[in-house]
C-alpha cells in the first residue's frame, strides 16, 4: 500500500505549515536582556524550553 500524500495534499500542508510559523507558533524569545531597562524584558517564557 502507498500511503504518501497526493500533490494537492503536499501542497496545502506546505501552506499550513507556513502559516502556523508566521502566525501561530510564539517567536523564540531573546536570551539578551533588552535597551528599554525593563528587567523582565529579553526574558524567556518560563514554559518555553530550548
Amino acid at each position: 500500500m502507498d500511503f504518501a500524500f497526493d500533490a494537492r495534499t503536499e501542497e496545502l500542508r506546505a501552506k499550513l505549515l507556513a502559516f502556523m510559523d508566521e502566525y501561530v507558533y510564539p517567536p523564540r524569545p531573546s536570551r539578551t536582556s533588552s535597551a528599554s531597562g525593563s528587567p523582565r524584558r529579553g526574558r524567556p517564557c518560563p514554559w518555553w524550553r530550548s
